[in-house]
């Protein structure tokens, strides 16, 4: 079981150069990036849950197995 909980509040739009990095990425996405590789990387029978958060949480998507999930319409959020 994995459950993501991901910020995307407005700091999440800031760059990682305040941290002394080469790359002008977003934390946002690179979280995004991150995440959508993360995905490729279950089986079905894990079981996967996204929440994101800002001042109030949203629940994108509810703990179910990855075989049930629809994945496409998953990365696009």
């Amino acid at each position: 079981n994995i459950i993501i909980v991901l910020d995307v509040s407005g700091s999440m739009s800031s760059s990682f150069d305040d941290y002394n990095s080469k790359d002008n990425s977003s934390k946002i996405s690179v979280a995004r990036e991150t995440l959508i590789s993360l995905l490729s990387h279950f089986k079905d029978e894990d079981r996967f849950a996204l929440i994101l958060f800002n001042d109030k949480a949203q629940v994108i998507q509810p703990l179910e197995y990855y075989k049930n999930i629809d994945k496409k319409s998953l990365k696009q959020s």
